[in-house]
């Protein structure tokens, strides 16, 4: 999945929706989203 897919899945729904579409906690998609927004090429602005 790529950055911007990333963005527009978390935005489409809550974050914890959007986790539970991944084996993982609200709190480590929220962490992977705060790494993605810190690069530029995996995250519009």
């Amino acid at each position: 999945m790529t950055g911007q897919q990333l963005h527009k899945l978390v935005w489409s729904m809550s974050l914890g929706k959007a986790a539970a579409s991944f084996p993982m906690s609200h709190l480590a998609l929220k962490e992977a989203l705060r790494a993605a927004a810190e690069e530029p090429d995996l995250c519009p602005r």
